[in-house]
């Protein structure tokens, strides 16, 4: 068909009428498809509100609930008070929180009476104590419940022990009040040594709750509920549904066991079903987990019409419809001013992405606000990349500079840039924080290995000495680990029958103290220390329990350290340590070594003593014995009675000498170094007979040792003359080698040399300390 127009004209009937046709295709199928993407995304909007106000909801159960585990947790951690000690105590707790938070409506706690009295017997019956708030007046109240036997609901807590919130119920109370409010108790189980004592609980009233759901209101026709664990409905606009279960509800009704398993798993559970009036309606619940073990889960739900959906997108239907309409009948002008409108903020805007990709940052660089449409956007978003690689060049230059604590404030949850800068600071920061600890680590392994080494060096140098080395010794340990006061008791057991324990040194506030005290096994903490062969700490001691109980006395220190000396599985001795402030481990740790090398000590000093006193008593009695002999040869007729003593004293010597062998390692040789005796004791320490230790050469076992035979010869010949020598010698004993001390001493029959007698002490863990 051939119309005679114009160009203008045949270009705007074509052009115009080619756009209303496919404006007319095009806005259909938009219109088709924005309906259904306007449906998902309102429901998903609706999905997101249920979810946040069941976060809401819950962050509010939950923190009632955390109040509660914490004077549970709290009576938990009160070990060592008596029932009566410990509702004093939850009483006193429970009062603070009336004080500090008026809208607590009630507390209650049930004790089981097994727990309060152990000749209860029944294996049901309790104590409860209730304070509740009744209009700003405090009543509290005591009841005994369960005599006969505990109620299903109690029965279920206390056989499955765990956080929960009951299931809503009227309010008791509320006979004679207008209106019944709806409740919950939240509870959290008390237990002892694993087993269930009683309940803390706490009646809630859910008014907050109430007022809440009848203000949510996202949409025109929106109801918002809260549901139960078991689907009781604890909170609706419609109050004549409340503490009905959703499964009686018409319509809603049939998903009810859908909704309970969904939200118990933990998952949003949303559908479209027609409400109680026969509308069609979306429907969305949001879990709400409540306690710490999630073993109550309600649920938050969200009601919409689906008319109200659909009508959010008539708006946008219309303005869509007009807005192409004022196209078509401006397009000309639309192309020309468009075209340029966008052309030139483009340009502006590539320019500013030229200078970035060179690497430049600066205010200036910003692009003036352009549009509000899409270009505009594009222009507010560069802007703000801008701004954000300007403040994290800052931040990056701070940190640089060590300013750790400078912060950065992320664009966004996906700032992967600004997250990583953020990764590096905290990295930067645990870095210094590990430094420090480990300076610290460095510092206390210095100090312990000095003070241990400072320690040993007071044992070495004062061995020869116990009053000195004990009054030494109490003064180091003291200063070293910084304490007030210090006492060393060490046993006494002339009495075998009574052993003692007595102070031997005792120093405080920077000078020693000289105290007669003493105590027996399991005599106070001392005692109780020695029999149990244990170390004792104590912290928060009252002012007069070191006065009654320890060793000490005087100050009224905090903190009390003892430590038994123990060498073969026998308590030599203990340290007592009082500090006002606490004994660090590291401290302890090095007292425990310490004690250690000083019970070896002890028994080493001891060891000497006893057998230096036995051979002042050998020497003694062989000068007796050889002054009887002279007397003999001059009187022979003496020497008949003489004989008899001399056999008397020669049986008390023997005695004393078999004594000695089972009490301390010796070994005789001859003038030329070879064995010809040895103690019993010393055959069983190194596993030997008497046959394979005799002849053995001295100067062999010393060649063994890394000595030359110049040195034997220097040290046999320096003994042989008269004089006591000590070496120290390594010997093979099993599988293993040990390290022993050994004293040289002659022995003499008038001026001709006898025998020579080694005394040997195992220090094979003296040497180890």
């Amino acid at each position: 068909m051939n119309l005679n127009l114009s160009i203008r004209k045949k270009i705007q009937l074509y052009i115009l009428g080619s756009t209303i046709l496919i404006y007319i295709v095009v806005f259909g199928y938009i219109s088709l498809a924005n309906r259904k993407s306007s449906f998902r995304q309102t429901t998903k909007m609706i999905d997101a509100y249920s979810e946040r106000y069941a976060r809401e909801v819950g962050g509010i159960m939950n923190s009632d609930m955390s109040m509660l585990r914490t004077i549970s947790e709290g009576l938990k951690a009160a070990k060592g008070y008596s029932p009566v000690q410990l509702i004093a105590l939850k009483d006193e707790m429970i009062r603070n929180i009336f004080k500090v938070n008026p809208n607590v409506y009630s507390i209650w706690d049930s004790w089981e009476y097994t727990f309060l009295d152990p000749s209860w017997s029944k294996p049901y019956g309790r104590k409860s104590f209730t304070i509740t708030n009744d209009g700003g007046k405090i009543i509290e109240s005591t009841a005994e419940r369960s005599l006969d036997g505990d109620p299903p609901l109690y029965a279920i807590q206390k056989n499955n022990p765990r956080e929960n919130a009951w299931e809503p119920y009227l309010d008791v109370y509320a006979q004679g009040k207008s209106e019944a409010k709806m409740m919950s108790t939240l509870s959290v189980p008390m237990m002892r040594d694993g087993k269930f004592i009683g309940i803390m609980a706490e009646d809630i009233t859910l008014d907050q709750y109430q007022a809440m759901l009848e203000k949510i209101k996202p949409f025109e026709g929106a109801n918002a509920m809260l549901v139960a664990q078991s689907g009781s409905i604890a909170g609706h606009p419609n109050k004549t549904i409340l503490a009905k279960n959703i499964s009686n509800l018409k319509g809603i009704g049939d998903y009810a066991a859908t909704i309970l398993d969904s939200v118990k798993a933990g998952h949003l559970c949303s559908f479209v079903a027609e409400d109680s009036l026969g509308v069609e309606t979306y429907f969305s619940f949001a879990p709400i987990k409540v306690g710490r073990d999630d073993a109550s889960t309600w649920a938050f739900g969200i009601s919409v019409p689906t008319g109200e959906i659909y009508a959010q997108n008539r708006g946008a239907f219309l303005i869509t419809l007009l807005v192409g309409v004022l196209g078509l009948a401006f397009m000309s002008i639309v192309i020309s001013v468009l075209s340029k409108s966008i052309t030139d903020p483009v340009k502006r805007i590539t320019g500013m992405l030229n200078r970035m990709s060179r690497g430049e940052l600066s205010a200036e660089m910003r692009v003036q606000h352009i549009t509000n449409d899409e270009l505009g956007e594009m222009g507010d978003a560069i802007n703000k990349t801008l701004d954000g690689l300007i403040h994290k060049e800052r931040f990056a230059e701070e940190i640089g500079k060590g300013q750790l604590d400078t912060n950065l404030e992320l664009m966004s949850e996906d700032d992967l840039l600004g997250k990583s800068l953020v990764n590096m600071r905290d990295s930067l920061k645990k870095a210094d924080e590990e430094e420090a600890v480990r300076k610290q680590n460095d510092e206390r392994r210095r100090w312990f290995a000095d003070s241990l080494a400072k320690i040993n060096e007071v044992i070495r140098k004062n061995n020869h000495d116990i009053d000195l080395l004990c009054k030494t010794l109490v003064k180091e340990v003291v200063v070293a680990i910084d304490a007030n006061q210090g006492g060393i008791f060490l046993l006494n057991d002339e009495n075998e029958q009574e052993p003692i324990f007595e102070l031997r040194s005792a120093f405080a506030y920077d000078r020693y103290k000289l105290m007669q005290r003493s105590f027996m096994v399991g005599e106070g903490l001392l005692g109780a220390c020695v029999a149990e062969k244990e170390q004792v700490y104590l912290k928060e001691i009252p002012n007069d329990y070191i006065k009654i109980t320890s060793g000490l006395g005087g100050a009224n220190p905090n903190n009390l350290l003892i430590v038994p000396f123990i060498h073969d599985g026998k308590v030599l001795g203990v340290i007592e340590v009082a500090s006002f402030k606490l004994i660090e481990d590291y401290q302890q740790e090095l007292i425990l070594k310490m004690a250690e090398s000083v019970a070896s000590a002890i028994s080493f000093a001891q060891t000497n003593s006893i057998t230096q006193e036995l051979l002042e008593q050998s020497k003694l009695q062989a000068e007796m014995m050889a002054a009887q002999e002279e007397e003999m040869r001059q009187n022979l007729e003496e020497l008949r009675s003489t004989q008899e003593e001399a056999q008397r004293q020669h049986d008390q010597v023997s005695g004393m000498i078999e004594a000695f062998g089972k009490l301390v390692m010796w070994t005789d040789y001859d003038s030329k170094g070879n064995a010809i005796g040895a103690s019993d004791s010393l055959l069983a320490h190194l596993s030997l007979t008497h046959e394979k230790l005799i002849g053995v050469s001295l100067a062999k076992e010393f060649a063994d040792n890394g000595y030359s035979i110049e040195e034997f010869n220097q040290l046999w010949t320096s003994v042989k003359a008269g004089s006591s020598r000590t070496v120290v010698m390594k010997r093979k004993v099993g599988n293993e080698t040990r390290t022993f001390e050994e004293v040289f001493t002659p022995v003499y029959e008038g001026s001709n040399l006898l025998k020579v007698l080694k005394v040997s002490h195992d220090i094979t863990a003296y040497c180890m300390a």
